[in-house]
């Protein structure tokens, strides 16, 4: 069997925000993704905690098991596409018989799918506007005054 890669591209909110979830104290937050891809920025702080880690150790639980089911999901479509192919040329040259009828078809094969999950937010935000860096981002309803900017050090 052959190695296969595929990049998942996880949707923004609504708002057009992409969330992250800190690694260390668990606090969920979304910040703007073409803002933070433009300032060529490499880590993100935690706005409750102030953890620094890489972009990609910010992932959230959801954004996990979402990447997951859709990963799944297409090795099972390219399973069934390369058994398919396999089931066709083994029995490509089997005539019916009065006894016995062959039939072919991949359409028939499948290995069922995963649910994808939602990997949005699941709480109630506050859009943010750094008042040093004007970098966006959004933390939980109530929490805004406290948070500190996800890419200011």
């Amino acid at each position: 069997m052959r190695d296969m890669s595929r990049s998942i591209d996880l949707p923004t909110e609504e708002e057009g925000l992409l969330p992250r979830e800190c690694p260390h104290c668990e606090t969920v937050f979304a910040i703007n993704p073409e803002m933070f891809e433009e300032g060529h920025y490499l880590n993100l702080r935690c706005p409750k905690c102030g953890w620094i880690a890489e972009f990609d150790k910010f992932h959230t639980a959801d954004q996990v098991e979402y990447a997951h089911s859709v990963g799944s999901n297409d090795v099972r479509q390219q399973v069934e596409e390369e058994i398919g192919d396999m089931l066709e040329d083994a029995f490509s040259g089997v005539k019916s018989s009065d006894y016995i009828e062959v039939e072919t078809s991949e359409d028939d094969l499948d290995l069922g799918r995963e649910d994808i999950p939602s990997p949005h937010l699941k709480i109630e935000t506050e859009d943010v506007t750094c008042s040093d860096c004007g970098f966006e981002y959004a933390v939980e309803r109530g929490t805004e005054e406290n948070s500190s900017c996800p890419v200011c050090r």
